[in-house]
């Protein structure tokens, strides 16, 4: 997705891991912000760890993109 000023560039986010469904194999991640937006996640787009090993409020980056289904959270890692 390309960012909201029209660069390539993507548009990174920080947030904060909601909810896991590990056994389902997704969760969601509320976004750092006055909004604090909900969005999805599925484990295949966990880049330094597995979806098992995440906690709830645990902080991460991603990028935030736009599906048919609305938006995503993908290339997800967690903040050390």
């Amino acid at each position: 997705m390309n960012s909201p000023s029209g660069s390539n560039k993507p548009d990174v986010r920080k947030g904060r891991v909601q909810r896991v469904y590990p056994e389902r194999g997704f969760g969601f991640i509320r976004i750092d912000g006055p909004d604090h937006q909900d969005v999805f996640f599925h484990t295949s787009g966990l880049k330094d760890t597995v979806i098992f090993e995440l906690q709830e409020g645990e902080e991460v980056t991603f990028e935030l993109r736009d599906t048919p289904k609305g938006k995503r959270a993908e290339e997800i890692w967690r903040v050390v």
